[in-house]
C-alpha cells in the first residue's frame, strides 16, 4: 500500500523560547527576498529609463549632425556643445552605476539645449528657431521619458522661460499671437502627457504587483501543500507541473513526470475503466470530486487514492488542476473497523443463541421440578 511519510517535527521546535529566534530569522529571510525583488524591479525600471534617455540623446545627436551639414558655419561651437552634452548623456546611461540618476542626466541635457537654443536665437533674432527647439524638447521628453509631472514641469519651465526671453528681445512684430498659442499648447500637451503617463505606469505597476503577489501565493500553496497536486494540459493530460508531495507519493523525480501523462507512466492500476468516468465528469461539470482510483507508484505499489480535479485556464491554455489524497491508511482502518464490527455482531449473535439455549435447558427441568412439587403438595 502507498504511504507518504510525514515531515518530521522536532519537539524542540515547538518550544516558544526557541521558536522566537527561528521566527525572526524566517521573517528576516522573507524581507530579504522582498528587498531583492524590489531591487530587481528598480534595476529594470532604471535600465529601461536610461535606454530611453540614450535613444533621445542619440536622436538629437543625429539631428545636430544633419543641421551642421546644412549650415556648417552658423553657431558651429554651440552645435558642437550640444553634441558633446548628448554624447555625455549617452555615455552616462551606459554605465550601470549612473543609470539610477537618469532623471538628472535627462533634465540637464534638455535644459542645456533649451538655454543654448534660446541664446542662439537671441543672437540671430530668429524666434522661430527657439520655438521649434522648445516644442521638440518639451513634447519629446514627455513622450519618451517615464518621469512624473514635476520633472516635466521643470523642463516646461525652462522651455517656456527660454521662449519668453527670446520673445521679449525679438524685434517688434516678429512674434504674434500664433507663436504664443503654439508654444503654450505644446507645453500643455507635454505636461498632460507626462501626468497621464505617470498615472498609467503607476496603475500598471500596481496591477503587476498584484499579479506577482497572487502568483507568489499560489506557488507557495502549491509547493508546500501536504496533499499531492498536479497540473496537466487538458489536450493530452501531460504533466506540466507537480509539487513535492506528488513526487513523494508517486516515487518519480520531477524530470520523469513533466511532459508525460499518467497513462504513459502507467499510474492507473485500472487503465481501461479509470479515464472513462474521469472524462465523463469533466464533460458534465468541468470537474470531478473525490473519485477513488487505484494509483500505481513507480516501484509498482498500488494504493487507493481520492482524486479531485477541475479545469482551469493557465497562460491561455485549458489545464487540469488535480489534487490527490492518499486514503490507503484510512481504507485499512475502515476495513479493520468493519471486521471488528462484524466480529462483534457475530459475538452478539452467539451470545444471544447461547442465552436462548441455556434458558431452554434450564426452563425444562425447572418446569418438571415445579410439577413434582405441585403433586407432593
Amino acid at each position: 500500500m502507498l504511504a507518504v511519510a510525514p515531515n518530521p517535527v522536532n519537539s524542540a521546535d515547538l518550544n516558544p523560547e526557541r521558536t522566537g529566534p527561528k521566527l525572526k530569522v524566517a521573517v528576516a529571510r522573507h524581507r530579504t527576498r522582498d528587498n531583492e525583488t524590489s531591487g530587481d524591479q528598480n534595476s529594470y525600471e532604471n535600465r529601461d529609463a536610461s535606454r530611453r534617455v540614450a535613444v533621445g540623446a542619440l536622436i538629437f545627436l543625429a539631428a545636430q549632425l544633419v543641421y551642421i551639414h546644412g549650415d556648417f558655419e552658423s553657431f558651429f561651437i554651440r552645435h558642437i556643445a550640444n553634441m558633446i552634452v548628448m554624447a555625455a548623456c549617452i555615455g552616462a546611461m551606459m554605465r550601470p552605476r549612473l543609470r539610477s540618476h537618469w532623471k538628472i542626466a535627462a533634465f540637464a541635457g534638455c535644459a542645456f539645449i533649451a538655454i543654448n537654443g534660446a541664446y542662439s536665437s537671441l543672437l540671430i533674432h530668429e524666434p522661430l528657431a527657439e520655438l521649434f527647439t522648445a516644442i521638440i524638447i518639451s513634447v519629446g521628453s514627455a513622450a519618451l521619458l517615464p518621469w512624473n509631472g514635476w520633472w516635466q514641469a521643470a523642463i516646461n519651465l525652462f522651455c517656456g522661460a527660454s521662449f519668453i526671453a527670446d520673445a521679449l528681445t525679438a524685434p517688434a512684430g516678429a512674434i504674434d499671437a500664433h507663436f504664443w498659442a503654439v508654444m503654450f499648447a505644446a507645453l500643455a500637451v507635454a505636461q498632460s502627457t507626462a501626468i497621464f503617463g505617470a498615472r498609467v505606469r503607476t496603475e500598471h505597476a500596481r496591477l503587476d504587483l498584484a499579479i506577482k503577489d497572487g502568483a507568489a501565493k499560489f506557488e507557495a500553496v502549491f509547493r508546500h501543500s501536504l496533499d499531492p497536486i498536479s497540473i496537466q494540459r487538458l489536450s493530452d493530460l501531460k504533466f506540466i507541473e507537480v509539487n513535492q508531495a506528488f513526487l513523494a507519493l508517486s516515487g518519480y523525480c520531477r524530470d520523469e513526470v513533466i511532459g508525460h501523462s499518467p497513462i504513459e507512466l502507467k499510474m492507473f492500476a485500472d487503465p481501461a475503466s479509470t479515464p472513462d468516468f474521469v472524462d465523463s465528469g469533466l464533460a458534465r461539470n468541468g470537474k470531478f470530486h473525490n473519485v477513488e482510483i487505484n494509483f500505481r507508484a513507480r516501484d509498482g505499489r498500488v494504493g487507493l487514492v481520492l482524486v479531485s480535479a477541475s479545469i482551469i485556464a493557465l497562460a491561455g491554455e485549458e489545464c487540469l488542476l488535480a489534487t490527490v489524497r492518499n486514503i490507503a491508511d484510512r481504507k485499512r482502518s475502515e476495513e479493520q473497523l468493519l471486521a471488528a464490527r462484524a466480529a462483534a455482531e457475530a459475538a452478539t449473535k452467539a451470545k444471544s443463541a447461547f442465552l436462548a439455549g441455556m434458558s431452554h435447558e434450564i426452563r425444562t427441568p425447572m418446569n418438571a421440578m415445579m410439577g413434582a412439587t405441585d403433586i407432593l403438595w
